[in-house]
Parts: structure tokens; sequence; C-alpha cells
């Protein structure tokens, strides 16, 4: 029931529904227990159940319309599997169809994709295309985007059509840029930044690009604790200028 739109009608569409149910238990317990007329009884309990399976398959679609319960659409990536990096939480790629409009000519850099999430490749026409944060998708377009398992529940309410797909700027307004080529362990050391060891080697575009996900834009911003880095300019696809934001304690 957790899968339908409740309302205080969906009884009486469940009612209408299991009926024939109740009819087609009932017809065989005359031949079973020898009553008179027993087969009778059956035979016009069978014409019955017919009748009312005709009746109500034709029916249930109007009724359940009427009385307002629908189950929600739900996508699913049309293929998905373990690309074969590492044993534990390996990550995965998932294929998704674009089946609605909404998705019609955005491009991919305004899309909100999950954290740490890359999309690997498009496909239009059958034709792949390497992907940038310009190309824009249309209907019948596949996306292939590589994340982790925990990522396929997000990714299928974003091609769902029903959630706003594009993301919400918020623009930078102080004084503190950083530069993208920054070293990681030269931003943790300045700024008080704790990093993982996975993550010293890295540029701050590096950093900032994969934990976004997806490809960056101006606006985007990633809060780390007390911390908030905005993306205040980028160049093909590099976050080349960032700014830097020092959170109050709560």
């Amino acid at each position: 029931m957790l899968f339908f739109n409740s309302n205080s009608l969906l009884p009486t569409h469940i009612a209408f529904i299991k009926k024939g149910c109740i009819y087609n238990s009932n017809c065989i317990y005359p031949i079973m227990f020898d009553v008179p007329y027993g087969e009778m009884y059956f035979n016009v309990a069978f014409v019955i159940v017919i009748f009312s399976l005709l009746v109500q398959g034709a029916s249930i679609l109007p009724m359940a319309k009427m009385f307002r319960v629908y189950a929600p659409s739900i996508v699913a990536p049309i293929s998905k599997g373990d690309i074969g990096i590492s044993i534990d939480d390996d990550y995965q790629i998932f294929s998704y169809e674009i089946l609605h409009n909404k998705f019609q000519d955005i491009p991919l850099r305004d899309i909100k994709f999950p954290s740490k999430t890359q999309v690997a490749a498009v496909f239009k026409k059958g034709q792949m295309v390497k992907p940038n944060g310009g190309t824009t998708l249309r209907k019948g377009d596949v996306v292939s985007i590589i994340g982790h398992n925990e990522d396929e529940e997000f990714l299928n309410f974003i091609f769902n059509g029903n959630a706003n797909v594009r993301k919400t700027p918020h623009f930078y307004h102080g004084d503190i840029i950083l530069d993208g080529k920054l070293k990681m362990t030269e931003v943790s050391r300045d700024y008080s930044l704790i990093i993982t060891s996975l993550e010293k080697p890295l540029t701050l575009n590096e950093f900032l690009s994969y934990q976004l996900g997806g490809f960056p834009t101006a606006g985007d911003r990633l809060t780390i604790i007390d911390i908030r880095l905005y993306v205040k300019e980028t160049q093909e696809d590099k976050i080349t200028k960032i700014g830097y934001e020092k959170l109050d304690s709560i």
C-alpha cells in the first residue's frame, strides 16, 4: 500500500477489485460438500465471475482515475554493472534513457548529479559522444554515469522527470579567492581543511570537481564542516577560481 497515493476512497477501489475473488472461492463449496444442485450453483457462480472479470477488467482504469489511485512512475537504469576496479564498494556504471522533455536542450553542467559521480558518455541515436559541460540532452539520448551503488536511488529520482533537475546557483560575493591549481596539501595547511591521504595529491580543482559530481559551473558550492567552497569561475570544465568562506561555529 505504500506504493499508492492514499486517500479515503482507496478501500472502495480495493473492494471493487476483490469482489471477483470472493465469488471464485465461494463457488466451489457446493460441490465440495455435496450440496443439492451444487453443480448448478457452481455454473451460476462461474458465469458471474466471468461477467465480473469482463466488466471489472474494462473499468479498473476509469475507476482508479475516479478514485485518484495510482502507482508512481519509477525510472530505473536500462543497464548497470560493476566496473571491476575494487573488490569492496566497487564503482558501477549506470545508463539511463532520456524519456522526458524536461531534459530537452539542458547542458550537462546545469544538471545536479549526485556527489562523486561522473558522466562517462552520452549516446545520441546509437553514436557515442564524448561529453562535456556544454553537451545538451534530447529525448531518446542515453547517458552513462559512473558512481556507487548508493547513487542509484538519487539517479532514478533525477531521471524520473518529476524532480527539478537544474542546479540552484549560489554565487560567491566574498574577498578570498583561491586558484584551482593549488595543491590540497597547501589548502589544508593554510585554511585548516581536513582531507584524507587519497586527497593530498589532488589540486583544489580536482578535489572540488570530484566532490561536486557531474560537471562544475559557477554557482556550485561545497560545505565541509565549517568551510564552504564556491565555484567562481570555470574554463573548459575545469575550476579556475574558488571562493572561500569560513562558517560560524554552531
